[in-house]
């Protein structure tokens, strides 16, 4: 019989998905439509700004929940 060891909680602080979704808004120019890139860590390649609507959708409805009045 094998058992797993149980999971540890990280110590280390992790940022919220509403404070990563807030910076990445933060970060954009305030006077251009905004799409947040589907693939941010992507530096080149078919991906690199690749913005899916599906993805953007989530995400507003996560910024509303997170009542950033973004």
């Amino acid at each position: 019989m094998l058992a797993a060891a149980p999971l540890q909680a990280s110590t280390a602080p992790k940022t919220s998905a509403c404070g990563y979704l807030a910076g990445l808004i933060d970060k954009a120019p305030p006077s251009e439509p905004l799409f947040l890139p589907s693939y941010p860590t992507v530096e080149s390649g078919p991906l690199h700004g690749a913005a899916y609507l599906y993805d953007n959708a989530v995400a507003a409805i996560a910024l509303v929940g997170c009542s950033t009045g973004w």
